[in-house]
């Protein structure tokens, strides 16, 4: 996100920053404290604003991201062309840095772009709008919209022995996936730095919210076991539609944010492998490349390295 001074904005984008900071006094935030405000802006100059909605069992929470953006929904409007958002805190002074959405929020605002045809810009601001950065939702989750062309693919040849061997327990993790719906198979691998492999698939579910993608699952899988020291992920797909098999896939906003707070745990920046079925389109990338301006535990001033939970 590139950061700007307040005087450079637009008239349009000070309007936004206000209604998203106005909206941090509606949170729900009895658990982490932590306020956030959201404003959308629409293509014929419509703002929609709302704030987190926290829920005891953490999972449900919903952030000010995604419910201004089905309160616009819910108004009919998808032509979304920007989003600002703010935050503060009961628990510390100030939020002195502007940082980016979640990865969930990304995903969501990414679906959004492509409804609306539209990069949507994001922008994040501090209470005081003393901070104030600027960036698209393109640039926030890049890869969704690659092409190979754009990417640096990798030679099977060149990868070595570990990489190898994640990226097969991911093709075969594909076998088991539970799909009925998207018939879109998905396995993901996780290698700890002990050198131990944990594969799963995705899990989907007739309440399509409530469906498990594969990379959460084998994360899963691996903390389960006691492992969190994830040094690599390998992802690979295939579909039951055979011209969507050479496709390479990069995982979703949501897994990019597990894998984010998985780094964080086992201080790596964990790498990303990405293949198609046959190994023949390879990328791979960092956590922190493909999750840039992270939301994390920084955020919360929550060490979890030493478990100050």
């Amino acid at each position: 996100m590139k950061n700007i001074s307040s005087e450079n904005l637009s008239a349009a984008q000070h309007s936004l920053i206000e209604a998203a900071i106005a909206a941090t006094d509606t949170a729900y935030v009895p658990y982490s404290g932590y306020h956030v405000g959201a404003a959308v802006l629409t293509r014929s100059g419509s703002v929609f604003a709302a704030s987190n909605v926290e829920n005891v069992a953490y999972g449900p929470t919903v952030c000010a991201e995604r419910m201004a953006i089905g309160k616009a929904n819910a108004s009919g409007a998808r032509d979304i062309v920007a989003i600002a958002i703010s935050s503060r805190s009961d628990k510390f002074e100030k939020t002195k840095i502007a940082c980016g959405p979640c990865g969930s929020c990304r995903q969501v605002i990414y679906e959004m772009s492509q409804v609306s045809g539209y990069n949507i810009d994001v922008i994040g601001s501090t209470i005081d709008k003393s901070n104030i950065a600027v960036s698209t939702i393109e640039d926030l989750l890049p890869l969704r919209k690659k092409t190979y062309a754009s990417v640096n693919l990798i030679s099977s040849e060149k990868l070595n022995s570990d990489q190898h061997s994640l990226i097969e327990a991911a093709i075969d993790a594909t076998d088991t996936a539970y799909n009925p719906y998207s018939g879109y198979h998905v396995g993901a691998a996780v290698l700890t730095r002990s050198g131990s492999v944990f594969a799963a698939s995705n899990v989907e579910n007739a309440a399509y919210g409530s469906t498990i993608c594969a990379e959460q699952m084998a994360i899963g899988k691996a903390n389960a076991s006691g492992a969190r020291d994830i040094v690599a992920i390998a992802i690979s797909t295939r579909s039951d539609d055979q011209e969507k098999n050479e496709i390479t896939s990069d995982p979703c906003g949501t897994c990019r944010q597990a894998i984010y707070e998985m780094a964080q745990v086992s201080e790596c920046n964990i790498e990303v492998i990405m293949s198609d079925k046959n190994k023949r389109n390879v990328i791979v990338k960092s956590i922190e490349q493909l999750l840039p301006y992270a939301f994390g535990p920084s955020q919360l001033h929550i060490d979890v390295v030493k478990g100050n939970l």
